[in-house]
């Protein structure tokens, strides 16, 4: 099953767009529409550097690190932008396009076609006082529905670092997630996952779903819906951890209720530096 919803619009250097339906807690939808937004829209990196830098597990990442270190300006295209689908909470830079980054070895691949919207969605999560305090002000008012937001580019070229600090983020990687709807693509991922990792712990609240506990953070694999995260394990709250479109993951003793009441302040936490 997909559970993925077209979206047609005129892109525009800034957009925000607002609609669907709230869930919440947990959503279940992916954000597809917005690669081909992209085209026009918010590409922070620029051209001229053809040589290709080198490939990149995501799984390989560490917490913490700045967005410099994980991206390169001159070969991935990167668009700034917050998706209350995909990754509330956070300011995301989201690839638009690359050619170098694998999940547990497997690659992630695009096609270069806008029209394609197939292509897998990897988003880079960072910590943002100010798109907290939004979520905060939307639900305090009653706005339901998702929010889309994706970012101008600067007129120049700027590092990550700076973007980051324009937007109100803080340059500290907090997670990664990856929407991707490759049957072959999941198919190994579950079988390098499993080898690697061992059986992992059913994700309770969905079908066919699954996380691991390795060391300091939690790996999330909802096959059906084709979504991946990586996250902290200081992310969590009291068992619980949010966890994108798969919403509130038990990761050991989640009080619920005491989590929606602490919603949404619990969403996501400022990172320790």
């Amino acid at each position: 099953m997909r559970a993925t919803k077209r979206f047609a619009f005129t892109p525009r250097d800034d957009i925000d767009f607002r609609g669907g339906r709230d869930t919440g807690i947990g959503y279940i939808m992916t954000s597809s529409f917005l690669r081909h937004a992209a085209v026009i829209t918010s590409v922070l990196a620029v051209g001229g550097c053809w040589s290709t830098p080198e490939p990149v597990d995501l799984l390989s990442l560490e917490f913490g690190q700045p967005a410099d270190e994980v991206l390169d300006q001159e070969h991935d295209q990167i668009i700034a932008m917050t998706d209350t689908l995909q990754a509330a909470g956070t300011l995301n830079l989201l690839v638009r396009q690359s050619d170098r980054f694998t999940f547990a070895g497997v690659p992630l691949i695009y096609k270069d076609d806008p029209d394609y919207l197939e292509n897998p969605d990897i988003m880079f999560l960072f910590y943002s006082e100010t798109v907290m305090e939004e979520i905060a002000q939307r639900i305090a008012s009653g706005l339901g529905g998702a929010s889309f937001s994706i970012k101008a580019r600067p007129e120049q070229p700027v590092s990550f670092a700076e973007r980051l600090k324009t937007l109100g983020a803080l340059d500290a990687l907090i997670g990664i997630a990856v929407t991707y709807h490759d049957e072959e693509f999941l198919a190994q991922i579950d079988t390098n996952l499993s080898e690697r990792f061992g059986q992992g712990t059913p994700i309770e609240h969905i079908d066919d779903g699954t996380f691991w506990k390795d060391g300091g953070r939690y790996i999330m694999f909802a096959a059906e819906y084709g979504i991946l995260g990586i996250y902290p394990d200081a992310q969590a709250w009291n068992g619980c951890l949010y966890a994108g479109p798969i919403g509130v993951v038990d990761v050991g003793g989640c009080d619920r209720e005491g989590h929606a009441a602490e919603w949404p302040t619990n969403m996501r936490k400022r990172p320790d530096l």
